[in-house]
């Protein structure tokens, strides 16, 4: 475990596109409508093509149990102050492509080549020391629950629900 908020922020973002099924471009236009027990709830106004707002959940439990799901949502900027933008994920300096290496917060929402950057950093840290960069995008991340779904022989009709998905060709193994 990394205590480093700037490893858990970056941990966050994989975790919204992996679970609330959310590429880095609409986490950064969504806020935090509610907070519950079991799982958090946020709107994001500006879904595909910049239009069609839309809602999505995280569970409030990680496989690591309830206290790393609250770790990552201690440093996700949930609301915006009054008349801004709403974004979740904050830019961290010096270098917003490394958490391991960051030492304050900037007040600017990371891009989502940065956090992909940030991920394949981040991957290169123990316990998993990749040697090698991965591409870590969300547009692929956000499939991956509907494609382990598939594994375990799950209905089409859940697998779409998981993620939304309106057809069978929106839901390619990727």
């Amino acid at each position: 475990f990394n205590p480093s908020p700037f490893a858990r922020i970056t941990c966050a973002t994989q975790w919204f596109s992996f679970l609330g099924t959310c590429r880095d471009a609409h986490i950064q236009r969504s806020f935090l409508v509610k907070k519950c027990d079991h799982a958090w709830h946020f709107f994001c106004g500006k879904g595909k093509d910049k239009s069609k707002p839309f809602h999505w959940v995280v569970p409030a439990t990680t496989t690591a149990g309830s206290q790393g799901a609250h770790n990552m949502m201690a440093v996700v900027r949930a609301t915006p102050s009054s008349g801004e933008e709403p974004w979740l994920i904050r830019q961290f300096g010096p270098n917003t492509k490394d958490p391991m290496s960051a030492t304050h917060w900037r007040d600017t929402p990371m891009s989502g080549v940065q956090m992909m950057a940030a991920r394949q950093n981040l991957l290169k840290e123990y316990p998993m020391n990749a040697k090698f960069g991965m591409s870590i995008n969300s547009y692929a991340s956000r499939r991956a629950g509907s494609n382990l779904l598939a594994i375990i022989n799950a209905e089409d009709v859940i697998r779409r629900a998981h993620g939304n998905w309106k057809s069978f060709s929106s839901m390619a193994d990727v």
